[in-house]
């Protein structure tokens, strides 16, 4: 099958793609020669597998909805200047690592790299070693990151967060820019507001297209309100005593869209809208200025993001150190199946949208076509039981959510195969003892 064809993204995305290319030229060739065009170095972030070599079933299963969901939506972004790093398991199965390889070579600024870390801060090199070993270059233009991390040092920085089984709003990158330049390079207020407004309007519409309990404020495993605590939860506060000298911001990726299986007789699934009271982790996003450090700025995990640092307000957005809400809407879509980790609504008899508007719209807004989510539909009513089984053997593996929930649906899913549950556990302790092993040897 053809690496384009498999992305199920190859359908073109309607008038939006058409008026940005027209908005912004022709997209900038990033490969070759060494002057980085842009002001503003913007880096997503993804991990695929990490950990989790052993974990075949899931691993496909995953590479499935990465196909489907996560890759269309990051090949038609309507603006192109930015590097995709993927990171995934050194050890990962070799038929899994080659179908992966061949989704991401035709697109050279779409890196997989062979890494079980979980950093970022592209200014600082030492916070990013295993992205500037060219040797964990998988697939990709190498010399592209050390394009990336020279032209750091001397321009505002963008790093976005996207799990490999979400999707982004095809505008998404190039709304993040605009914003930032605004920010950053203290453009008028008017600009940002006018995102503001639009917002709203935007929440309004959709908030009418839906009949009493469609739209939903969601609390799903992302609050850890009644949740054991995950390798997220316990990231630790950081600061450093020395005020830096610029700016940075979070923006918070909050309305967005959730895909599910679902019924039988809804041949590609079903779409439900969110609007949850947190940041969600597609497209959460942290910039800084010229002259902050990435240790400036403080981590929380995303759900407590804006409980704990202020919300951005109009008059003082300029200032920083604040969370912004994005502006585009929805922003993001999330796949809830049975691959996910934290399994929250996974399996639940839930209403949603099912019509080929829908569709449509979801086409012209991610890039995802009905006829890949109808792929991975089957395929993960195909592999169901081999997918539970693998992705509760996964739970708690370094790196991974550790919550009893999620536990107690994957069994729950298994039904009269929760039987075998005590064997996972035992595999499950044998996978953690691997990792720790090839950890103290690495």
């Amino acid at each position: 099958m053809d690496s384009t064809e498999s992305a199920r993204g190859s359908i073109v995305v309607r008038s939006v793609v058409n008026d940005a290319a027209q908005r912004n030229g022709a997209p900038k060739q990033l490969g070759g020669g060494s002057d980085f065009e842009g002001d503003i170095v913007h880096v997503v972030y993804t991990r695929f597998m990490q950990t989790q070599h052993e974990l075949v079933e899931l691993g496909k299963a995953r590479a499935e909805l990465f196909k489907s969901f996560c890759l269309p939506s990051m090949i038609h972004q309507t603006e192109k200047n930015f590097l995709w790093i993927i990171r995934t398991d050194p050890m990962l199965d070799s038929s899994l690592r080659n179908e992966m390889v061949n989704l991401l070579k035709p697109h050279p600024h779409f890196l997989l790299i062979a890494s079980n870390k979980d950093s970022d801060g592209l200014r600082d090199a030492t916070l990013i070693p295993d992205i500037l070993d060219s040797t964990k270059v998988l697939s990709g233009d190498a010399s592209l990151i050390r394009k990336f991390h020279k032209a750091a040092q001397t321009r505002s920085v963008l790093e976005t967060r996207l799990d490999a089984d979400d999707a982004l709003h095809i505008e998404f990158l190039e709304n993040m820019q605009q914003t930032a330049r605004e920010v950053f390079k203290n453009s008028s207020d008017k600009e940002i507001d006018t995102k503001d407004d639009v917002k709203e309007k935007k929440i309004s519409e959709l908030a009418a297209e839906f009949e009493k309990g469609k739209m939903v404020v969601a609390n799903d495993d992302q609050t850890g309100a009644d949740s054991e605590p995950s390798a997220e939860d316990s990231t630790p506060v950081t600061t450093n005593s020395t005020k830096p000298t610029g700016k940075w911001m979070y923006w918070c990726a909050d309305v967005h869209m959730e895909w599910h299986p679902g019924k039988d007789e809804f041949e590609a699934g079903m779409l439900i809208a969110r609007m949850p009271k947190h940041c969600v982790t597609p497209g959460l996003t942290k910039g800084y200025d010229v002259g902050v450090s990435p240790n400036d700025i403080p981590a929380h995990p995303h759900h407590k993001l804006l409980s704990r640092l202020k919300e951005c307000q109009k008059e003082t957005i300029h200032d920083g150190g604040c969370v912004k809400r994005m502006s585009l809407v929805p922003s993001s879509l999330r796949a809830r199946t049975v691959t996910s980790a934290g399994m929250a609504d996974v399996g639940l008899d839930l209403d949603g949208r099912t019509s080929d508007k829908w569709w449509e719209d979801v086409r012209d807004t991610f890039g995802i076509t009905k006829e890949g989510a109808t792929s991975s539909k089957q395929y993960l009513k195909n592999h169901q039981v081999d997918i539970a089984i693998e992705n509760l053997k996964g739970q708690c593996t370094a790196g991974h959510s550790c919550k009893q929930r999620a536990k107690d649906r994957l069994k729950e899913l298994l039904g009269e195969k929760a039987d075998i549950s005590h064997k996972i556990g035992d595999e499950a302790k044998k996978i953690k003892k691997n990792h720790k092993k090839e950890a103290e040897t690495s």
